[in-house]
């Protein structure tokens, strides 16, 4: 019994700390957060040279800048849904790479670098307008 709730108690804090990790997040990097992955749970944070990992218990892995920005997106093999691309990129993917999907997402300052499951980086610029393809 003492074994049980001694796990019970580490679950519990394991729990709240990270649960209290996510509330250091800047308040841009949470709304991203609820707005684009509602149904998912928070399972890491990590804080690292000014910058925010966060794990999603589903394997999805994003990070944000110190102000929250997001800054990169990686699916871990779960695809990464259309609604988190501008439709731009959404219609140029899906007339160029029909049956292809998006692994990784990188947010540079230049525009968006999409890695896709046939191994192509395809590069946009930031209005979302296609510039060249990188294996």
């Amino acid at each position: 019994m003492k074994t049980k709730i001694r796990i019970a108690l580490a679950a519990l804090i394991v729990f709240t700390s990270f649960a209290a990790m996510a509330q250091t997040l800047p308040q841009t990097a949470k709304s991203y957060l609820q707005k684009k992955f509602p149904k998912e749970k928070v399972s890491r944070v990590e804080r690292d040279d000014n910058k925010y990992e966060v794990h999603l218990s589903s394997g999805y892995e994003l990070e944000f800048s110190s102000s929250g920005k997001i800054l990169e997106l990686d699916g871990n093999g779960n695809m990464i849904p259309a609604s988190i691309l501008p439709a731009k990129i959404n219609a140029y993917l899906k007339k160029n790479y029909e049956g292809e999907k998006t692994e990784k997402i990188e947010l540079e300052s230049n525009g968006y670098e999409v890695s896709l499951s046939n191994d192509l980086e395809a590069k946009f610029d930031k209005s979302g307008t296609f510039r060249k393809t990188d294996n």
